[in-house]
């Protein structure tokens, strides 16, 4: 018998059972279950996208079985599970873990000179340390002229 299983419904089903019974962790890790979809219909092959295919345990994978069975009538029908991994990113220069380097920050000391002289040698006057208070005599003067 061949099934054509519709991809919504069977990812229902998989999600369903998924958040009925989690998997075991396995080395401090949980399999986590992205999607499925059929690729196959002599048998019935279903592929899992997961995080971490070692994750899954035979015991799990009969447990998905047996829940595809019962609701997709699949009594002495063939089922196999293959699982697709997350592709891993080792092929990057930061796959060992080394962090990425630091970009300069503004206003921090550049490669290239600039071509501007500094704000001193403009004739700006040195910006006054603010104290948190205002000058004395400007909130009064525009609440004055508010109440007039």
């Amino acid at each position: 018998m061949s099934a054509t299983l519709p991809t919504g419904v069977l990812n229902r089903v998989i999600m369903r059972a998924f958040d009925q019974v989690k998997p075991p962790t396995v080395g401090g890790h949980r399999l986590n279950i992205f999607y499925a979809t059929q690729t196959g219909t002599q048998p019935v092959r279903i592929t899992l996208f997961v995080n971490d295919p070692n994750g899954m345990r035979p015991a799990y994978g009969a447990y998905i079985v047996k829940n595809l069975r019962d609701a997709f009538g699949l009594d002495g029908v063939p089922v196999l599970l293959q699982l697709r991994g997350r592709p891993r990113q080792a092929q990057g220069p930061h796959a060992t873990g080394a962090r990425k380097p630091a970009s300069p920050r503004k206003g921090g000391a550049s490669a290239r000179p600039s071509s501007r002289p500094p704000k001193e040698a403009e004739g700006r006057t040195p910006r006054r340390p603010d104290t948190g208070r205002q000058r004395a005599g400007t909130r009064d003067r525009h609440t004055r002229a508010r109440t007039r």
